[in-house]
C-alpha cells in the first residue's frame, strides 16, 4: 500500500508541475498529427519555447527509434530553488535531435545556427547556451548547472591601426560520454572528445581532439590534468555508491 500511494502521489505531482495545455498546443502546432499525438515535447511550469523566422525543431527517425522525449524546464530540485523561467528559443536556426533532451529549470537556450544532439543529453539548471554558428553534441552527455556554452564572442574587435573583418564565431564539438562540470564556460572553436571530463569552473577555449579517452582537463584556460578517470555512467552502480557513502541517502531510498 505504501508503494502504491507513493506512485499515485508522484504521478499527481508530475501532472501538477507540467504545463499541460501549452504542451498540447506546442506539439500539434509544430509536428504532424501522427507525431504530435505522442507529445514528444513536454513543458513544465515556467517553461516555454519560441520558433521564429523559419527556425526548425527536427526530431529525426533516430529520435523516434530511441523513444526520445524533450523535457523543457524539468524540476529536479537540483540547485534550482526560486529559479527563473526556462526558455528554448529557435530563431532562424535548427535544433536537430537524435534522442532525448532534458533542459532543466532556469536554462536559456538560444539557437540561431545549427545544433545537432545525440541521445540522452542533459543540461542542468541555469545553463546558458547560445549558438550562432554550429554546436554538435554526442550521446550521453551531462552539462552541469550554471555552465555557459557560447560559439560566438558576440562583439567584433579589430586592430585600431589596421581595421578589418575578423570572424567572431566557430563551431563547437562535444563527443559522447562527456561530463562538463558546473560553472564552466565553453567558447567558440572548442573541441571536447568522447569520454572526457571538464572540471568545475573551467574555461574551455581550444581544440582537445587529440586527448586520450578517460582524461580529465580543467583550469582557466583548461589544460590536461590526468588520464584514467571516468564518470560512473551506470545509474545502478552510482546509486549503490551513494548508499554506501551517505546515511541520509540510505534513509531516503530504503
Amino acid at each position: 500500500m505504501k508503494m502504491f500511494l507513493r506512485r499515485v502521489w508522484n504521478r499527481l505531482a508530475d501532472l501538477r508541475n507540467k504545463r499541460v495545455l501549452y504542451t498540447i498546443w506546442f506539439n500539434f502546432r509544430n509536428f504532424p498529427f501522427d507525431k504530435a499525438r505522442h507529445l514528444p515535447v513536454l513543458f513544465y511550469n515556467g517553461a516555454y519555447a519560441t520558433i521564429l523566422q523559419g527556425g526548425r525543431l527536427e526530431l529525426t527517425e533516430q529520435f523516434w527509434a530511441n523513444n526520445g522525449r524533450v523535457l523543457v524546464g524539468y524540476p529536479s530540485l537540483d540547485f534550482e530553488y526560486q529559479c527563473e523561467k526556462t526558455h528554448l528559443n529557435i530563431v532562424g536556426g535548427v535544433l536537430r535531435l537524435n534522442g532525448s533532451l532534458d533542459v532543466r529549470r532556469g536554462c536559456i537556450v538560444e539557437i540561431k545556427g545549427v545544433c545537432t544532439f545525440g541521445e540522452d543529453v542533459v543540461f542542468g539548471p541555469r545553463c546558458r547556451v547560445r549558438v550562432h554558428n554550429e554546436l554538435l553534441i554526442g550521446s550521453t552527455v551531462r552539462v552541469a548547472h550554471e555552465t555557459q556554452i557560447f560559439d560566438s564572442n558576440f562583439h567584433y574587435v579589430e586592430n585600431v591601426n589596421e581595421p578589418g573583418f575578423n570572424p567572431i564565431s566557430k563551431p563547437i564539438r562535444i563527443g559522447s560520454y562527456v561530463w562538463i562540470c558546473n560553472r564552466s564556460t565553453v567558447q567558440a572553436g572548442s573541441v571536447l572528445p568522447s569520454r572526457t571530463i571538464l572540471a568545475s569552473n573551467s574555461l574551455l577555449n581550444r581544440d582537445f581532439a587529440d586527448l586520450e579517452p578517460d582524461s580529465l582537463i580543467g583550469g582557466t584556460p583548461a589544460r590536461f590534468i590526468k588520464r584514467g578517470v571516468s564518470r560512473v555512467w551506470d545509474r545502478k552502480r552510482e546509486f549503490e555508491y551513494h548508499k554506501r557513502e551517505f546515511e541520509w541517502y540510505r534513509r531516503m531510498y530504503e
